[in-house]
C-alpha cells in the first residue's frame, strides 16, 4: 500500500533536512578546527542539537498523530509549533544573530523572511507533487474545483510570502552588505542577486 502523497512530501522533507543536518555538522566542526564534540559544545552546537531535536519530534510525533488519529487540536498545535521552532533556531545561528544594535529587530526580521520562504517554497512543494496525485483519484467536476481552489489560496498566500520576503530580503541584505553599491562590488553582493 502506497503512502499519502502529504506524507511522501514530509518524509522527503525530513530526509532533506536530515541530511543538511549531518552536512552542516561536518562542515561547522571541521572549520571549527576542532572535533565534532568540541563544537557540539558551542552554543552553535547546541542550537544544532536542538533544531536535530525538533526534527525528530516533528517525524515522531506527526507520524503518531496520523496512526493514532489524535486530536485535532494537538495536531495543529504540533504541525505550527515544531516548525516554527525549526524556524526560530534556525534564526538564532544566522547573520541576523550577531546584530547587538539594535538585537532584536534583526532577528524578528529573519525568523520572518524564514517564515514567507517557508510558505512559498512548502505550497510549491504541495502544489507540485501533492495536488496532481489527489486530482487524479477525482471526477472531472472535483478535479476541476480542487484545482481552482488550491490555485487561487496558493496564489494568495505565494503573493504574500513574496511581497514579505522582497520587504524582509531588501532590509536583511541592506544590513548585511551596507550599502546599495556594495551589492555590486563583493562576492556575496552578487551572489545574492543571482
Amino acid at each position: 500500500r502506497s503512502l499519502p502523497p502529504t506524507k511522501r512530501v514530509l518524509i522527503a522533507a525530513l530526509a532533506l533536512a536530515g541530511v543538511g543536518a549531518v552536512l552542516l555538522l561536518l562542515a561547522q566542526s571541521g572549520n571549527s578546527g576542532g572535533s565534532i564534540g568540541e563544537w557540539l559544545g558551542t552554543r552553535v552546537g547546541r542550537i544544532w542539537l536542538g533544531r536535530v531535536a525538533t526534527l525528530i519530534a516533528i517525524g515522531v510525533l506527526l507520524d503518531d498523530i496520523a496512526a493514532t488519529g489524535r486530536g485535532k487540536v494537538f495536531g495543529t498545535i504540533v504541525s505550527i509549533w515544531l516548525p516554527l521552532q525549526l524556524l526560530f533556531l534556525t534564526t538564532l545561528t544566522s547573520h541576523s544573530a550577531a546584530i547587538t544594535q539594535p538585537p532584536i529587530v534583526p532577528l524578528a526580521v529573519d525568523f520572518i523572511h524564514l517564515i514567507a520562504t517557508s510558505i512559498w517554497v512548502g505550497g510549491l512543494a504541495m502544489m507540485a507533487f501533492v495536488v496532481p496525485r489527489v486530482a487524479r483519484t477525482l471526477g472531472d467536476a472535483d478535479r476541476s474545483w480542487l484545482w481552482l481552489r488550491n490555485v487561487g489560496n496558493f496564489s494568495t498566500a505565494a503573493a504574500v510570502a513574496g511581497g514579505v520576503l522582497i520587504l524582509t530580503g531588501s532590509y536583511l541584505a541592506f544590513l548585511h552588505v551596507g550599502s546599495w553599491t556594495a551589492w555590486f562590488r563583493p562576492a556575496l553582493g552578487r551572489t545574492l542577486l543571482l
